[in-house]
């Protein structure tokens, strides 16, 4: 383009952005997985996909993971990581070149810095299989390797809901009874759990442990667990001598806020004076400024957050800034640096803030619904909770988008030994699902209004389904919708949380049995269960035609309760039960549901349906439950109970938060909290085995107050019944759709701590045992002949073979020692394949020698 500059023309030319790209940084980020590039000679060069994970200590290096998202859009995350023995030249060449990939990328990346030894989750999420490998030496660095047998150091290992490692001091003043740690002496390792570490801290200690002994030892240590052996004498002695630890170490709360409560913000060109908080002297979204790079710090780590107006040039230079920050403040040089920018910003990032999104009361909302944001000092207490939005707060409308009169297609995921396929149900059982199943439901119809028609892909997954059979039933759903070029709604249905336009499909005739088909898979040990006695009790629990359906649950008379109605299905008849104060959608469905299993269940039909209303039981139904027996029953006159809600209260966030659980079934309580029940004559509060004592009272103090404030007309003096899993009473269990005496202690809280020491124990007696045989075949035979003659030939004779002669044959042929066959290589060819000269390989510890030789097959 030309410009007229007084009597001249100026030619402008505009620039490319692509042609100002790093030549290395060419189709960065345009496919999902991880890319690493290496700084050498103050230029970033691309290293191939084997060498990911594999860290050079005297290097810098840039990684870019990048995910594909359905929907088509990818999402980036950079990581420049500097080693410990790099350059400060190599380390200001990796960010740079970082901000250079983010602008690349359009600046939407999240930008970490990850210093070696004190990586981010994130980017040791990265390599979970094959762990990080940390190399000595660099591009242009010596070799610098401390041996195993020099490493003296304690590991702490502490945390309740994040648990960390950290090293401390090696002293036994450190120890304390609360927590975790790891003794390291290289080719020993000890275990130390204090006696009030929680089982958190006791897994990571013994997985962290077990890491550092396959990983960076590579098996070659011992370890000892100090549980089995609180006197071993190395372990002491390493520390100072034996003492009795009675300290307490800091609370588990305490240690993981601390970094929030002092969470610092500042203008990223004002890092000497601290923002005051807008609110409450806490940080809220809002003292974020647009205009600004802003840096955040949370005391164990640092943000830089971009605002999406701020200029241009301090994008380029913040991760100087922020090392000027490290120092200037006395913080470590590991302390992990992150950049975010405005609207992409990370949960973490997000969590810093005690108000991040439009402030709320805390109620008993919908199950989605996260609470309040939490406090850094102080729980909340049941007089924090808003009793009015508790009382009043109702399930959202789940609006049907029509009538159910479309097409339904049925299918059950069958498949064996892996290969799976849907096979279809047929007609008269379509709306009949069993619980160890997966279905997939294909349902075409009209919009409402228009002439276009609409798909919509259910994929239902029983609550005993295998996991093989769910994610089967996933791909199958997935391969379904790809024939129909991607039109159709995708949903995926939880037995038990079915919305209201899949049951609007069944007309009132969904049921649901126990068992179903193995899985098909070669490792499976499952076998098809299926009901064989001709016998069996459904529950038809709901309030309308739309929601109610039938459950299997255990034919006996304790499964009954006056609320509801039942069907019992025998050889020759179908009793269909009614309870007094069953509703009329009861009622109605449950004579659907038996006339339905009267023509089908179990494949055979001719059955009679016998009504039966409660109070009126012939010998002949009570036969087929066992014999008569005591059920949850309503005495005349007796107040009903409504229709029930649950309340979950629970402190995983660290704070005490409450919400509402809709369509609840068994499986919605959890072994770590507390619920409340209200049926309005009683209101219950469950309590999980694993519930600490604070949620207890806190869930006890709510439902007092739930009563004390009601509206409803309840009586004032509504009993508050306490139960415990696995200890649940018939009037407690009557309001759940179905109910499995069994259920809790197969779903019982295992201590991941015992399960893992259990697994490593199970792996050395299987070693032990081996051993073992291997010592039972050796046969000793008396006056035996006398040991071969050595070999022909010996090191240092001056005879030489190549690498493949000696990776194909037999020792006992070349006539070599069969321990000393790299000794037979030439010079030049040992140099070839060891990457290092004779006198560098005999100064190698003998499992490293063992290990070279095995990547060589010359072992």
């Amino acid at each position: 383009r030309k410009r007229r500059s007084g009597s001249r023309y100026v030619r402008i030319f505009p620039v490319s952005r692509t042609a100002m790209v790093e030549p290395a940084f060419a189709n960065a980020g345009q496919k999902e997985g991880l890319e690493l590039w290496r700084v050498e000679k103050m230029k970033v060069v691309q290293r191939p996909q084997e060498e990911i994970g594999k860290f050079y200590e005297g290097d810098s290096y840039i990684l870019l993971s990048t995910k594909e998202l359905k929907t088509g859009k990818r999402t980036w995350h950079i990581h420049f990581w500097l080693g410990n023995e790099s350059s400060q030249d190599e380390m200001g060449v990796a960010a740079k070149k970082t901000v250079e990939l983010d602008d690349q990328l359009g600046g939407a990346p999240v930008q970490h810095r990850e210093v070696q030894g004190a990586e981010s989750e994130l980017f040791m999420s990265y390599f979970k299989q094959s762990q990080i490998c940390y190399l000595p030496g660099g591009i242009e660095s010596g070799f610098h390797h401390v041996e195993p047998e020099k490493i003296r150091r304690l590991l702490l290992v502490k945390g309740k809901r994040t648990v960390r490692v950290r090293e401390v001091p090696m002293a036994n003043s450190e120890l304390n009874t609360g927590d975790v740690f790891i003794l390291d002496l290289g080719r020993k390792l000890f275990l130390w759990n204090g006696p009030k570490s929680n089982v958190h801290e006791k897994k990571k200690g013994l997985d962290t442990m077990m890491h550092i002994r396959d990983n960076e030892r590579h098996g070659e240590a011992e370890y000892t667990i100090l549980d089995t052996e609180p006197d071993c004498p190395e372990f002491w002695e390493a520390l100072g001598g034996k003492i009795n630890v009675t300290k307490e170490g800091e609370p588990d709360e305490k240690f993981e806020q601390r970094s929030s409560a002092e969470t610092k913000l500042f203008c990223l060109t004002e890092l000497d004076k601290p923002l005051p908080p807008a609110q409450d002297g806490k940080l809220t979204k809002a003292d974020l400024d647009e205009n600004k790079m802003m840096l955040v710090d949370a005391g164990n780590a640092i943000f830089v957050w971009t605002g999406a107006k701020a200029p241009a040039e301090l994008r380029k230079t913040w991760h100087s800034v922020a090392d000027g920050y490290l120092k200037k403040s006395g913080k470590p040089n590991t302390t992990p640096v992150k950049c975010v920018t405005h609207g992409t910003e990370p949960e973490i990032f997000k969590d810093l803030f005690s108000v991040w999104t439009v402030p709320r009361k805390m109620t008993f909302g919908p199950a989605e619904s996260k609470g309040v944001a939490r406090s850094p000092v102080k729980r909340q207490g049941s007089a924090d909770v808003d009793m009015g939005s508790l009382i009043a707060q109702k399930e959202a409308a789940d609006k049907p988008v029509d009538d159910g009169s479309g097409k339904l297609t049925v299918w059950r995921v069958e498949g064996e030994k892996g290969k799976w396929d849907k096979k279809e149900v047929p007609a008269d059982t379509v709306g009949q699902f069993y619980g160890g199943d997966s279905y997939i439901i294909f349902y075409e119809y009209t919009r409402p209004g228009t002439k276009k028609t609409e798909y919509i892909i259910y994929f239902w997954q029983g609550h005993q389904s295998s996991t093989d059979e769910k994610a089967a039933s996933a791909f199958l759903t997935a391969q379904l919708d790809q024939e129909y070029n991607d039109a159709p709604v995708q949903v995926r249905v939880v037995q038990g949380k079915e919305p209201a336009h899949f049951r609007t499909l069944f007309k009132g005739r969904m049921v649901v049995h126990h068992g179903g088909r193995h899985s098909g898979f070669r490792n499976s040990q499952e076998e098809d269960t299926y009901d064989t006695d001709g016998i069996a009790l459904f529950h038809i629990k709901g309030t309308d035609e739309v929601n109610t359906c039938a459950l299997q649950v255990p034919e006996k008379a304790a499964s009954l309760n006056s609320g509801d109605c039942f069907v019992l299905a025998t050889p020759d008849k179908v009793f269909c039960w009614r309870g007094t104060h069953a509703n009329d959608a009861e009622n109605k469905v449950a004579s659907t549901v038996a006339t339905s299993l009267a023509k089908t269940y179990l494949g055979k039909g001719d059955r009679t349906v016998v009504p039966v209303d409660e109070g009126k039981e012939s010998e002949e139904f009570w036969t087929a439950l066992g014999g008569k027996g005591e059920y949850a029953k309503v005495a005349p006159g007796q107040l009903v109970a409504q229709a029930p809600r649950l309340f979950d209260c629970s402190d995983c966030t660290g704070d005490n938060q409450i919400f509402e659980v809709f369509h609840f079934d068994q499986a919605d309580l959890k072994d770590g909290d507390c619920y409340i029940l209200d049926t309005f004559t009683e209101v219950y509060v469950w309590t999980g085995n694993q519930a600490d004592a604070e949620i207890r009272k806190f869930a006890r103090e709510v439902a007092e107050r739930f009563i004390a404030e009601s509206t409803d007309g309840r009586d004032p003096h509504c009993p508050v019944v306490m139960t415990t899993a696995g200890r649940e009473p018939p009037m407690f269990t009557q309001h759940f759709p179905s109910w499995d005496d069994e259920f809790h202690n197969s779903n019982a809280f295992k201590d991941p701590y015992q399960v893992r020491l259990a697994e490593l124990e199970k792996e050395k007696a299987a070693r032990d045992a081996k051993l073992a045989e291997k010592e039972k075949d050796k046969v000793v035979v008396k006056d035996a002949p006398a040991a071969p003659a050595a070999p022909a030939v010996q090191v240092g004779s001056g005879e030489t073979f190549s690498l493949e002669v000696l990776q194909k044959t037999p020792a006992a042929e070349l006539g070599i020692p069969p321990t000393q066959k790299e000794q037979f290589l030439s010079d030049a060819d040992f140099q070839e394949a060891f990457k290092m000269d004779k006198a560098a390989y005999a100064g190698l510890p003998a499992w490293k020698q063992k290990r070279e030789k095995e990547r060589l097959k010359i072992f």
